[in-house]
């Protein structure tokens, strides 16, 4: 009797089992079945800005007056900033023979430094036009402003004429003391270095060594060598191109590294 009720409760423990997973299975279907219902009215996406919403009042915007600051002239530049600025400016307005007798003349100690695109400074761009940019330095505090007059698509190097701008001392242009065409860059040459004034006005100082080579300024990926016929070149190891200078250090040929040649007459 015991072991026959002992089988009728575990069949009747299958039985309810059974069942409940029916009815399961049933409800399952039937909510896959029904049909979704629509989002209600605050499920709908609104907006603030619409016809209904509220009417904002601008607040009252405060008028007032700039006034600005009352100009200051620079200061005196001292004996050796002189003598720098006076040779730049007879260098810039004399042609071949001019150079040739200041860069072989007494130079002054002073080299500007910090002015053009200095390679570990960091610099803000924006465009002002499609041909006018201004670069400012925020290391140094210079303003520059790079122009392309014109630029000539070629099968190799593209024949440009750019210029630059810098508020602080840079080499004087041919075309005014602050504006510096990147073809009139060159060697001034003295006996224990030689300093190189590049394309956008910065200066690279190469210190000469006891066996007459020059050693590389830090940072800079320009090597300066001097050939055996009296001539430099510069050769910059980033855009592999090579720039020539006469025994004067006046620019007379740049190369690129298709050998492709762009000759300057100055």
């Amino acid at each position: 009797m015991q072991r026959t009720n002992g089988a009728r409760v575990s069949r009747a423990r299958k039985r309810t089992g059974l069942a409940t997973a029916a009815a399961l299975a049933t409800g399952a279907l039937t909510l896959s079945l029904l049909p979704a219902t629509g989002a209600s009215a605050a499920d709908e996406p609104g907006s603030a800005w619409g016809k209904d919403a509220p009417s904002f009042s601008m607040p009252p915007v405060k008028v007032g007056t700039n006034k600005p600051t009352a100009p200051q002239a620079e200061a005196k530049p001292s004996d050796e900033v002189a003598r720098w600025r006076a040779q730049q400016k007879e260098r810039a307005r004399g042609g071949k023979a001019a150079a040739a007798r200041v860069a072989a003349a007494e130079i002054p100690p002073h080299v500007p430094e910090g002015q053009g695109d200095v390679p570990w400074h960091r610099i803000s761009n924006f465009a002002i036009t499609d041909a006018l940019t201004a670069r400012i330095n925020y290391s140094t505090g210079n303003l520059m402003l790079t122009a392309t007059d014109f630029s000539i698509a070629g099968v190799g190097q593209e024949l440009t004429l750019a210029r630059t701008y810098n508020s602080l001392d840079a080499p004087w242009g041919k075309v005014s003391q602050r504006w510096w065409q990147q073809y009139e860059r060159y060697l001034q040459l003295l006996d224990d270095e030689v300093v190189l004034y590049d394309a956008s006005g910065d200066t690279l100082r190469y210190k000469k060594a006891s066996d007459g080579s020059y050693t590389t300024p830090k940072g800079y990926s320009k090597e300066l060598k001097k050939n055996t016929d009296g001539t430099y070149t510069v050769t910059n190891w980033k855009t592999h191109t090579k720039d020539t200078y006469n025994e004067h250090g006046t620019l007379t040929k740049v190369t690129d590294k298709n050998k492709g040649t762009i000759t300057i007459d100055q």
